[in-house]
């Protein structure tokens, strides 16, 4: 049963990214240099968080995904949540693991969510565009992915820096640090809680 601190938190931060992202795609008027902050929301979500969170996660991110987006409801709900259920795979308990799961499944989530974009642009166009070459999809989604690749990888590190600076559960004050073999302090230099 979470607490009502992760519950407010959860809704701060899907609110916080889903206007942050909504702004800057109006700002910003090339869709390959918006970054998708509620995709990278239950990635890492689910890496740092667990199953049950990022399966939440990813569920809400998804709707608000769609309701966003204007489109029908359902396929981004289903998609962020499989992220969130998918990533919460490579939680583990060693801070440094997830921050390497998180600089590494950051571009492969890009690159799949780019590849499935075109397919389903492919497969199913807009009935009011006029039809676009196949070709021409495939070409406009190669060059738009170098740009897709840094500008998400740097969206789940901000993700990840708004976990950190407001955390889901109250950090411990360590009062009894051990000294270590060395005779220096034991800390873990990854500690992020």
């Amino acid at each position: 049963m979470p607490t009502r601190r992760v519950v407010i938190l959860s809704i701060l931060y899907l609110f916080l990214l889903a206007i942050l992202q909504s702004v800057l795609s109006l700002l910003i008027f090339r869709p390959a240099y918006v970054p998708d902050l509620l995709l990278m929301l239950p990635l890492i979500a689910g890496i740092w968080h667990g199953r049950r969170y990022g399966f939440w996660m990813g569920l809400t991110a998804g709707f608000f995904r769609d309701f966003l987006a204007g489109r029908l409801l359902g396929p981004g709900i289903l998609i962020g949540m499989y992220i969130g259920l998918a990533a919460s795979l490579l939680h583990h308990e060693d801070r440094r693991f997830r921050l390497l799961f998180t600089a590494v499944s950051a571009p492969i989530l890009t690159v799949m969510f780019s590849l499935l974009m075109t397919l389903l642009q492919i497969v199913t166009p807009y009935p009011d565009q006029p039809p676009i070459e196949h070709r021409l999809i495939v070409l406009r989604s190669v060059n738009q992915l170098p740009w897709q690749l840094l500008i998400n990888v740097g969206a789940a590190f901000f993700v990840l820096l708004l976990f950190y600076l407001i955390p889901l559960r109250k950090r411990e004050k360590r009062t009894n640090l051990t000294l270590g073999s060395s005779g220096g302090v034991e800390h873990d230099v990854f500690d992020l809680n």
